[in-house]
Parts: C-alpha cells; sequence; structure tokens
C-alpha cells in the first residue's frame, strides 16, 4: 500500500471516532434523567399567572416561596377590595355588622323618599352617632309629606279662582325680581325649574300699531305658533292678550314653556285648536282638560301637551313640569325674596296675570336670560355676561333697554369703553348695512355702565321698527322637523249660492241677449249680401 493511501485511512477512522463521540455526548442527558421529576418553574409561574396580573398596581404582599393551591387560585387582594389593601382580614366582613346595626326595619328601606321628607319635615339634623329611631320616626312625617303633596295635587278651586288678595305693598305678580338698573324684571321663577331664558310679549299693546301686521307675520312664523295655531286663521295680536315663553334650551322645540292669555272660553277655545289637525288628539275631561300638542299620525314627536289650566289661560309643556305651578309657595320660600305674597299663592296664581309684569303701560315685550352664549356679525362669541335683561316700550317711539350683568366692575367697566368698537365691527360684517340702514340702527345705541352692569339704549321711530320686523322675520327659525307634522283639514269648500238665488241675482235683460247674440235672420241677410259681391 502506498503512503498516500494509508495516510487517508487514518484520517477517515480518525473522523468517524469523532462523530460517534459527538453523538454520545448529546446522549448523556437522557441516560442520566430523572423519571420522577419535581414541578419546576415554569410551572409554578403559570399556576400563578392570575396573582401575577397584580404586580406593577400597588401590589407589596406577594409572596414568590408561596406554595401555589392549584385547585384554586386565589386573586391579590388589593383587586378583592381596594378600599384596604394592606387589612388581612376581608373587608366585606367588617361592614355587614354595622349595616344591620344602623339599618332600619326591612319595610322601611324600600322607601326611596323616607330619607327625603324626613330631613324637609325634621326641625335640625340629628348627630351621626345618635340617629332616631327611623321606624317611629319617618310614618309621621311621611304622613305630613303625603297629605301636604295630595293638598297640592287634588285640592280643587272653583273654575273661576278669585284673585289672591295681598297687602298694599306686595308686588301685582311676586317672585319677580327688578334688581337691576334699569328696574327690569327676572321671570325665571315662572318657567321650569332649568329655565335659563323667559320672554314676555304684550300683544294687546301692538294693537293698533303701525307694525302690527309686520308684527303679526313674525310671530306666526315661530315654531311654537305653526305647531299649534297653523291654518287655524288666528291671528295672534287681534285675538290674543299676552304670550310667556320660557325655556331651558331656546334652540330645542321640545324645552320651550308656554303660557297664553286669552279671552275664549274653554269649549271655544277647544274648537280652535282642534282645527289645526284633520285628526286631533283627544282631550281628557276633568276641572283641567288637556291633551297631546300633536297627534301621531305624523313623522313629528312632540311630548309637550296642551293644558287649558284656568280661565283665559292655556299652557304648554311637559307633564312633569305642571305640579311646579300648581305647589303652594311659602312666604319664606327665596322664590319669593323680598316681596310679599298672599296666603297659599301658587305660581299658578301669577301666570293668570303674567301680563301685569310688564308694570309701565307702555312696554311692549321683556326679555331675560343667563347662562347663555350669545354672537354678533363681525364679532362672533360676545363677552359672557351673568346675566340679560330686556325690554321694548313705547309703541308709538319704540325705545330698547339692555342691562347686562357681568362677573365683576372691572369686566363691565372694560365692555363699555369697548362699545364704540364693537359697534364698528357688529357693523362691518353685515353686508351692506350702511345701504339698508341697519348702521345708524346700531351707532344709534349708546353704554353707560353701574357698577357691574352696563345698560345699553336706543331709541327709534315706528317706522325703523317697521323694518326691523320685517328684516327679521325671513330669519325665524324654520326646523326641518316640522315638514312631519300631521296634516292639517282640508279648507272650507266656498258657499254655493242655489240656482234660483243666482238667477234673482242675475236677472236677464233682453236688450242685452239681442246685442251679445245676432238673430238668425240678420246673418242670413249678411251671407246673401256676400253672394250678391
Amino acid at each position: 500500500m502506498l503512503p498516500t493511501e494509508r495516510n487517508v485511512g487514518v484520517t477517515l477512522k480518525r473522523a468517524l471516532m469523532l462523530s460517534l463521540l459527538l453523538h454520545a455526548l448529546a446522549a448523556l442527558p437522557v441516560l442520566f434523567a430523572d423519571s420522577a421529576p419535581e414541578v419546576g418553574l415554569d410551572s409554578e409561574w403559570i399556576g400563578r399567572f392570575a396573582e401575577l396580573e397584580g404586580i406593577g398596581h400597588g401590589s407589596a404582599d406577594f409572596e414568590p416561596q408561596r406554595e401555589t393551591d392549584w385547585e384554586e387560585p386565589q386573586m391579590h387582594s388589593a383587586l378583592l377590595a381596594e378600599e384596604e389593601p394592606s387589612e388581612p382580614k376581608p373587608p366585606v366582613e367588617d361592614p355587614e355588622p354595622e349595616l344591620d346595626e344602623e339599618e332600619p326595619p326591612v319595610e322601611e328601606a324600600p322607601e326611596p323618599h323616607v330619607p327625603e321628607d324626613v330631613a324637609v319635615g325634621a326641625p335640625e339634623p340629628q348627630p351621626a352617632e345618635e340617629q332616631p329611631n327611623a321606624a317611629s320616626v319617618a310614618p309621621e312625617k311621611r304622613v305630613r309629606a303625603e297629605e301636604d303633596r295630595s293638598a297640592a295635587s287634588e285640592e280643587s278651586p272653583p273654575p273661576v279662582e278669585p284673585t289672591p288678595t295681598a297687602n298694599a305693598a306686595s308686588s301685582a305678580v311676586p317672585a319677580i325680581d327688578r334688581s337691576s338698573p334699569s328696574n327690569l324684571p327676572d321671570m325665571r321663577h315662572y318657567g321650569p325649574g332649568n329655565a335659563r331664558m323667559t320672554a314676555l310679549v304684550r300683544l294687546d299693546r301692538l294693537r293698533g300699531a303701525p307694525y302690527q301686521e309686520q308684527a303679526s307675520r313674525l310671530i306666526q312664523a315661530v315654531p311654537d305658533y305653526r305647531i299649534l295655531l297653523e291654518t287655524t286663521g288666528l291671528d295672534p295680536i287681534t285675538e290674543l292678550d299676552a304670550i310667556f315663553m320660557a325655556s331651558a334650551n331656546p334652540n330645542h322645540l321640545h324645552e320651550t314653556f308656554l303660557a297664553v292669555r286669552h279671552r275664549y272660553e274653554d269649549g271655544q277655545l277647544r274648537d280652535l285648536l282642534d282645527g289645526r289637525f284633520a285628526e286631533p288628539p283627544p282631550w281628557s275631561e276633568g276641572r283641567r282638560p288637556s291633551r297631546a300638542l300633536v297627534p301621531d299620525t305624523g313623522r313629528y314627536r312632540d311630548p309637550r301637551q296642551v293644558v287649558l289650566a284656568a280661565r283665559g289661560l292655556a299652557l304648554v309643556g311637559k307633564p312633569g313640569w305642571f305640579g311646579h305651578f300648581d305647589r303652594r309657595i311659602d312666604a319664606n320660600s327665596e322664590i319669593v325674596g323680598d316681596t310679599q305674597v298672599p296666603e297659599n299663592f301658587r305660581l299658578l296664581d301669577g301666570l293668570r296675570r303674567i301680563e301685569e309684569v310688564a308694570e309701565d303701560q307702555n312696554t311692549i315685550a321683556l326679555i331675560s336670560a343667563s347662562g347663555l352664549v350669545y354672537y354678533a356679525p363681525g364679532i362672533g362669541t360676545l363677552p359672557r355676561f351673568e346675566a340679560v335683561r330686556l325690554s321694548l316700550s313705547h309703541p308709538a317711539n319704540p325705545r330698547l333697554t339692555i342691562d347686562l350683568r357681568f362677573r365683576s366692575e372691572s369686566q363691565a367697566a372694560s365692555f363699555a369703553e369697548s362699545c364704540p368698537s364693537l359697534q364698528r365691527r357688529i357693523i362691518g360684517g353685515i353686508p351692506a348695512a350702511r345701504m339698508l340702514g341697519i348702521a345708524a340702527l346700531i351707532e344709534r345705541l349708546e353704554c353707560a355702565q353701574s357698577e357691574d352692569y352696563v345698560t345699553v339704549t336706543g331709541q327709534y321711530s315706528a317706522r325703523e321698527l317697521t323694518t326691523i320686523l320685517q328684516f327679521a322675520t325671513p330669519f325665524v327659525p324654520r326646523p326641518p322637523s316640522l315638514t312631519g307634522l300631521p296634516q292639517a283639514p282640508p279648507p272650507p269648500a266656498p258657499p254655493e249660492l242655489p240656482t234660483e238665488a243666482a238667477a234673482e241675482s242675475f236677472p236677464e235683460d233682453p236688450s242685452d241677449a239681442s246685442d251679445a247674440e245676432p238673430s238668425t235672420t240678420s246673418v242670413l241677410e249678411d251671407a246673401g249680401e256676400l253672394d250678391d259681391h
């Protein structure tokens, strides 16, 4: 054998031995492995995975060496009772005996209004350590409160309620705040509890004004009038006396409350309102008839109702609001303020005379608002007013008065100083303001500061107010939802005259007949003359 072949054989043998040695090393763990291993680290942490979720959330008592209960893994105690993370005892066991000791008997617990009635009737609050026996006190207070509520809702005054008697110092309509510099009223107490805007319009004082027709058109364009009286033919100025409106959000129809002063009998008003729809809702019979504002035969839905609350007074609002007006007002109530009220006075009594809030015989309209955001052309959002009170008076020479209340005197002073620049910006934000005469109306406004108020006044003519009403009517909102109102009744057919009456009204004149229609003989003669020619 040659030396080269011998060297190659030796190399192959060494390679085979090295390969066998490497395979043997890989098999050693299998040959010497334990056949009954204990639970290792991986399975231990997997078994306590739910417990590990508490780590990073304030967990301080996690014990990695504690044996895991594989049958029932437990969540961390801080996640079970967040209020007592460090207490070893279960937090649920401690409060149970306390609730049993302080809790009234089972038959009293389900009453949700018991604490409220007790709080109202109790002369002073009791200390928390010495609670009175609820079983002995609550029934008496609850019976007394229920009697008050039933008296407020069930006592029926006569159909024609007498005008409440008051002292000479009492106001014609109590619960009206007149603390602004111009003595303008705040009427929010006569709206629902959350009302942020109120308005009163004396329609009777618009009768005979040069702008009566324009004002009537503006009122008839208001959405609530369209819902209630459109197609009835009623003229609001000639047939109604006053309209009071209150709303928590003037942009939402469903949040508007109305009180209408009129001179109709109940039967006449019911027939008038029923003439609005082809299928009017049914009336509920009783001392105060009511019905749904809109029938459910159309796409438009409205939760409000119409209530004939008293003679000459109709209300429109949600059913839950009416109890607010029929509740007796205590003389010490914050609603009353400094004014005096007659005994057993209710806000409904004030609504029956709400037009008297306009004490000045020249007042046409009153508005009060708070918590609203106001915009102006050329400016956008105006500075925040704490409250706004407005009046329009003197029909022959209309005068506008606005009391703006600010949070501080400094804010009021800043606004009064900026009035001229604000006027210029508003005029610049209205297209063709000079050409249309609007600029002169804005420039006529004057601002004067008084403590935290700024009073804005403007004097106009009847002709200028007519122009303002004409401009304002097209901008009255027309909600698209009102296109879904139920169908109105068909218009009445024109009266037809009987045949005999028509004949008597238009007698035939023989001379007219000869002039209107030529005789047959004359026609034939004319034809013969044509043939001769």
